[in-house]
């Protein structure tokens, strides 16, 4: 399988369960509150999430605070913004390093740049926090393996 396609796919996969309920009441809520106003109220604080995001635990828990981190790196990833992308899954390992989802995506966000060696390690350190869905981490880990072997042939 191509590369990219693998990582872009991956990234967007449904399963990774993403979806943020709670910030959706949220929006609602503002919404019902302040009609014709709350998208442009919202855009101005969805732009400026490094300002939001000291107080992501204290709406939406320490768990949804990670799950939103990594969504923004997923959408930062895909708009070009790497090193964005890569710092909000650093702060999502801060908050909660044994949880698989941010080693996971760095792994794959990785492999889509070509540093083979971090996203081994990235992807192993996943396999190791995830006791359940083994198999697409391994399908992960195998790619990066061909991958770089197939490139040191070359």
């Amino acid at each position: 399988m191509e590369v990219g396609k693998f990582v872009h796919e991956r990234l967007l996969d449904p399963s990774l369960g993403l979806g943020n309920p709670v910030a959706g009441d949220l929006v609602d809520w503002v919404r019902g509150l302040l009609p014709g106003r709350v998208d442009d109220l919202l855009g101005d604080i969805w732009s400026k999430r490094d300002r939001i995001e000291g107080y992501l635990w204290l709406v939406v828990g320490k768990s949804g605070a990670y799950r939103i981190k990594c969504r923004w790196a997923i959408e930062d990833y895909l708009a070009g913004e790497v090193e964005q992308a890569e710092l909000h899954l650093m702060r999502a390992k801060w908050d909660l390093n044994e949880w698989a989802l941010a080693h996971y995506l760095l792994g794959i966000m990785y492999l889509g740049q070509a540093r083979y060696h971090e996203s081994l390690i990235e992807l192993e350190q996943a396999q190791r926090f995830e006791p359940y869905d083994k198999g697409r981490i391994q399908s992960a880990i195998e790619l990066v393996q061909q991958t770089a072997a197939a490139q040191q042939h070359t």
